[in-house]
């Protein structure tokens, strides 16, 4: 017998349902190419298991370049290193950075999950995995100036606020500290690096939740049309 999974109305969906779900929403994404390039190539893979993404990955030792694919809770998945982190090339230094999650923003990802048929932590997987390209692209174009606003306001905020969501490392020079530095109006260096990349990565992982809901919107509603005659 299926085993069930309790919904949000209490009904209970079993993994073939879900599964079903699943692939119904992948074909809607492909028909409609809403999804972004990175998002779609993650959501529309044959044969995703509804518990697929409870393989368990082994903690890496902290000085180890492939720490970042640690769990730093027991219900948080990471995606192995980018090959930027795990590169021998000289110069830099390998920064690790955290980023938490509100509970509003929890919610609105198990939400996204259940609308478009897809597991919990395979949504969430995603959106790590978008946060460090958009954080690597911010360091290789030395674009923090437009995060800056948004990431801003997270400085302000106690240590440990949120429930923890992904840990990561992205290696720096001395060129992308003082650009990292310069694009938050820190000259006196008050901030840690540490602690301005996980305000960088908290407003990119807010931005990263709003463009998923938009995309999955726009595949709704187009879905929803009648083809045409």
């Amino acid at each position: 017998m299926a085993r069930k999974i309790p919904s949000r109305s209490g009904t209970a969906v079993s993994n073939e349902d879900r599964l079903a779900r699943s692939r119904q929403f992948a074909t809607s994404a492909t028909k409609y190419a809403a999804f972004n390039q990175s998002t779609a190539a993650v959501v529309a893979t044959e044969g995703l298991a509804a518990n697929s993404v409870d393989e368990k990955e082994p903690r890496k030792g902290e000085q180890a370049a492939s720490a970042e694919t640690a769990r730093i809770n027991s219900g948080v998945s990471t995606q192995p290193l980018g090959d930027d982190a795990c590169s021998n090339s000289t110069g830099g230094q390998s920064r690790t950075y955290y980023v938490r999650i509100g509970a509003e923003d929890q919610a609105r990802i198990e939400a996204l999950a259940e609308r478009s048929g897809l597991d919990p932590d395979y949504v969430r997987r995603a959106l790590v995995k978008a946060v460090r390209a958009r954080m690597q692209k911010l360091r290789n174009t030395a674009t923090w100036h437009e995060v800056a606003s948004a990431a801003r306001p997270r400085l302000a905020e106690s240590k440990g606020t949120g429930a923890p969501f992904m840990k990561s490392m992205i290696r720096l020079d001395a060129a992308h500290v003082a650009a990292l530095q310069t694009s938050i109006d820190d000259p006196l260096k008050v901030y840690g690096v540490t602690q301005l990349l996980s305000a960088f990565g908290k407003a990119l992982l807010r931005s990263e939740i709003e463009e998923l809901a938009q995309q999955i919107s726009g595949i709704e509603a187009r879905a929803a049309r009648p083809d045409p005659a």
